[in-house]
């Protein structure tokens, strides 16, 4: 998803549709995972589960590029602390 969405203007139009419809599946998965967990007191945030499921996903699809010019360890550093952070 990450790296196709850098080039989307340039895709065909079915490929940018197959793209938007995984783009929207994948964020209402992870919207619903935070509400479900939210709603059992497992997770605790302050916004909607939508604006956490995007912030969780721009930051996966962000470290993936940044770990690329600053090493790998960065990616650790971001990887270790959000696995415990509910």
């Amino acid at each position: 998803m990450g790296s196709l969405s850098t080039d989307y203007n340039t895709l065909e139009p079915e490929v940018q549709e197959k793209l938007k419809e995984f783009s929207d599946a994948f964020l209402a998965w992870v919207t619903d995972i935070l509400k479900d967990g939210k709603q059992a007191g497992i997770f605790h945030f302050d916004e909607s589960p939508r604006t956490r499921a995007v912030l969780i996903i721009a930051g996966m699809m962000a470290i993936v590029k940044l770990s690329r010019l600053t090493g790998e360890k960065d990616f650790n550093l971001i990887k270790r602390p959000s696995a415990r952070t509910y």
